[in-house]
């Protein structure tokens, strides 16, 4: 029974976390992560004319809450990493530009550990930037 129950959460775990989130939370993150999907908006838009691709890039439900506590503008955050990204396609060579198309398929923006946190990492196609509320100077990190 006890092998049954340690089963039963391992396979259930990430359904059990989704609903820990609250209404308000659900659309808060619905709302900037559609406005990240939205090609056409945004840094969506400058990324694709400037890499001539787009970034698929998807928010973490953990930053849900406390961005929506500090009354911030949780996809601004993700916003700036495709903004950086942009950049490196408009300034940098076609070398360049080919490695980003290359190497980049998505972004995965996630909660850093202390609230002016800012980290980066590269797994497998995916940059993952890790801010906070309280996190700054986010294009240093990524350039």
């Amino acid at each position: 029974m006890r092998k049954i129950l340690q089963l039963m959460v391992i396979v259930f775990w990430p359904v059990l976390a989704l609903s820990s989130m609250n209404a308000d939370q659900k659309s808060y993150l619905k709302k900037a992560q559609s406005y990240l999907d939205d090609p056409s908006a945004g840094e969506g838009y400058y990324t694709k004319s400037m890499c001539g691709f787009n970034i698929p890039t998807k928010l973490d439900e953990a930053l849900a809450e406390p961005f929506m506590k500090a009354d911030a503008e949780l996809k601004n955050y993700c916003e700036e990493v495709r903004s950086k990204i942009a950049l490196i396609c408009r300034d940098g060579s076609d070398e360049l530009k080919n490695r980003v198309k290359k190497n980049i398929k998505r972004i995965t923006c996630k909660l850093a550990p202390t609230v002016d946190g800012v980290s980066f990492r590269f797994v497998e196609g995916n940059l993952e930037a890790f801010f906070n509320t309280k996190s700054s100077d986010l294009s240093r990190g990524v350039l």
